[in-house]
């Protein structure tokens, strides 16, 4: 396994944090930026209303005394007056199965939410960095397209509006703020419900009922373990780079040797089972070289070793033999 922790630590803030707000710091990315974050020593204002974060996410961390919870609603207000000195941004749906199912609160979190803490930034003269989704691009290749009744293109319509108030309040208002898009992320505390191919490929594998794969199983599958994406996350934070910056991988696998891979992973006997029908839209490709070039970033955690990271984080949360 290679040092996670270099990964982590390679654009940790050293001296130019005090405190940092994390909202959606109980979800899968914002409890991993929680995670570094505390491991600096800066303190951590981490925001959440726990609509779709989970308090086991962020429950290691509640022991630490640099880690504060603050539960709120950022559509409201982040539940606080303390001065921060940047505020990390992922409180918003993580797929368009959240959209789908929530669209009302999804829409609110995207508009009113960015708004909200866009000013608490602005009050405290801190960096406000936008965890966007590859989904805030307009690419043709994407179901939905044109469409705005479609949940899938609403949803797209609604990521790249959120991302448009973030650059504009930078333009127009002199605010300090960057957009980072994220593609394709993976890792422990990854949500099943959340519609996305990987968790899904590993449940089956782990119960050993036939894993499924969508048609010929040759659209590619792009993935990038959350250790990289946190080290992404940090490095655009830290710089004072407008974006969009991408983080993601730059290549892929096909999805049919992915789900081999995790059968192979979790020791499992799962037959694939081909189906006829494209449950998901293919996924999208980070560009990635504004994070290489200017950031010096790049994925570092191999496939293998962030699956049998994953896998076994899924098998202890289920139970799972």
């Amino acid at each position: 396994m290679p040092a996670i922790d270099e990964v982590l630590t390679r654009w940790m803030p050293v001296g130019q944090w005090r405190r940092v707000m994390v909202t959606g710091g109980a979800g899968f990315v914002g409890s991993h930026l929680c995670d570094a974050l505390v491991e600096t020593g800066i303190d951590v204002l981490c925001v959440d209303n726990f609509s779709t974060g989970s308090h086991q996410n962020i429950s290691p961390l509640r022991s630490r005394n640099n880690f504060h919870l603050v539960e709120a609603d950022v559509t409201v207000g982040v539940g606080t007056h303390l001065p921060v000195d940047a505020i990390l941004h992922a409180a918003s749906p993580a797929s368009v199965v959240d959209f789908y199912l929530s669209p009302e609160r999804s829409l609110s979190a995207l508009s009113t939410g960015i708004l909200t803490t866009l000013a608490y930034a602005q009050r405290h003269r801190a960096r406000f960095v936008l965890i966007s989704a590859a989904e805030a691009t307009n690419d043709k290749n994407h179901l939905g397209e044109g469409d705005p009744t479609d949940p899938v293109e609403l949803y797209r319509l609604a990521r790249r509006f959120a991302e448009s108030i973030t650059a504009n309040a930078r333009s127009l208002m002199g605010a300090d703020t960057c957009v980072v898009r994220l593609y394709s992320t993976f890792g422990p505390r990854m949500r099943e419900d959340a519609g996305f191919v990987l968790p899904e490929l590993v449940r089956q594998a782990l119960n050993r009922v036939p894993v499924t794969v969508a048609g010929s199983g040759s659209k590619l599958v792009p993935l990038c373990y959350i250790a990289d994406v946190v080290s992404g996350v940090l490095a655009a934070a830290m710089h004072p780079v407008p974006g969009p910056v991408e983080i993601g991988s730059t290549g892929g696998v096909p999805l049919a040797a992915l789900a081999q891979r995790v059968i192979d992973v979790a020791g499992s006997t799962s037959p694939i089972n081909f189906s006829p029908y494209a449950l998901h839209a293919p996924a999208p490709i980070a560009d990635t070289v504004l994070a290489r070039e200017l950031l010096g970033w790049t994925c570092r955690v191999s496939l293998e070793d962030g699956l049998a990271t994953t896998i076994q984080a899924m098998r202890e949360a289920n139970s799972v033999a």
